[in-house]
């Protein structure tokens, strides 16, 4: 079994998806958008499906200290626009290769 199948094992079975899937996903290029916390969910769901390249606009990224402060101060409503972001852009990906 190769690195990319033990990586993303889960990613390979889902319909849709599969070997070519994570193929095109892998060499996507994609710019994900927002600020604050759900700029930064959707950054990091994009890097761990294994997007390619994520450009990110909106504010920079901080660490892991500034997303575990801020992460205690907002609702989960950011996290949930970070990971419905993520999601629109990995079909995105998809769908144009």
């Amino acid at each position: 079994m190769s690195a990319m199948e033990r990586r993303y094992a889960r990613h390979l079975q889902l319909p849709g998806v599969g070997r070519e899937g994570q193929r095109r996903i892998e060499a996507a290029s994609v710019e994900a958008r927002g600020e604050g916390l759900e700029g930064w969910v959707a950054r990091r769901y994009l890097e761990a499906a294994g997007v390619g390249e994520v450009k990110a606009l909106g504010g920079p990224i901080e660490g892991p200290a500034w997303a575990t402060d801020e992460l205690r101060e907002e609702t989960s409503g950011a996290v949930t626009r970070g990971a419905i972001e993520a999601l629109r852009r990995l079909r995105e990906a998809l769908e144009r290769r």
